[in-house]
């Protein structure tokens, strides 16, 4: 088994999980005193995420420079959700803003 060592790795590998079609999770470390404790990011530390994407999409400013995005599922299907950049909640024109800078 392959083991990747920085962030850039890691997202190679999940890359090439996907076009395998392999099955994806992760979860948030959580400290044994904060397990199931919600984040300011909607994420919940010590809980299961399935990964259902990964993509690298390129940046329109010219630089060649992408973003790369993790798509997430929380399997609890509640009202615990991401409300970071790229959420369902977040002004379309706030992506393009921060992709800009």
């Amino acid at each position: 088994m392959k083991v990747a060592n920085d962030e850039h790795q890691v997202f190679e590998l999940m890359l090439h999980a996907k076009k395998r079609c392999s099955f994806m999770g992760s979860s948030v470390k959580a400290l044994k005193t904060k397990k199931e404790k919600r984040m300011a990011n909607g994420l919940v530390q010590g809980h299961a995420y399935s990964i259902t994407d990964v993509r690298r999409i390129p940046i329109k400013d010219g630089s060649g420079r992408c973003i790369e995005l993790v798509r997430l599922r929380n399997p609890w299907g509640n009202a615990v959700e991401w409300n970071g950049d790229f959420s369902d909640k977040l002004e379309p024109k706030a992506h393009e803003r921060k992709s800009s800078e």
